[in-house]
């Protein structure tokens, strides 16, 4: 191989300014590796989940993501905490924070006509929305309690 390049008229110097390009090159790539291998990037901190609690319509009338609070709402008497970029305020699902809102969901009903009341009286096809968006708040959300509903006190 060094022959080769020695027919071809490069001289010793030239090769070995050519060998000392190289070797640096690759001292170069190696030491980037090398860097980025020892500071990996840093895990996502998970805020810790809230106990859950029950919460009266008043209570969780508290929780719309205001004043830095937390969006929770209620389906089905289970209270979720839903993202703020959907629930919270301005947003287009606003309406549905700080409410059980398992009949305006049910009726696919962007309102709180019937928030916080007795949902058995869902039709059984109102009901099956209901329970899909109930299986969607599932696994999606975190829960952070159980709805206890004016009508059952």
């Amino acid at each position: 191989f060094f022959f080769v390049f020695m027919e071809s008229g490069f001289s010793m110097t030239q090769l070995a300014l050519g060998a000392a390009v190289v070797a640096g090159a690759l001292a170069l790539v190696a030491f980037m590796r090398a860097q980025s291998k020892e500071d990996p990037p840093a895990p996502p901190v998970e805020k810790p989940k809230p106990e859950p609690r029950d919460f009266t319509a008043e209570e969780l009338s508290k929780f719309k993501g205001e004043n830095g609070s937390p969006v929770y709402l209620s389906l089905k008497n289970i209270v979720y905490e839903v993202s703020p970029s959907f629930y919270g305020p301005g947003m287009g699902y606003n309406v549905f924070a700080g409410v059980d809102c398992t009949i305006p969901l049910g009726r696919s009903d962007i309102s709180t006509n019937g928030a916080n009341e007795d949902w058995s009286i869902l039709t059984p096809s109102e009901l099956e929305t209901a329970s899909s968006w109930e299986a969607k708040f599932q696994s999606k959300y975190d829960v952070v309690g159980t709805f206890i509903p004016p009508y059952k006190k």
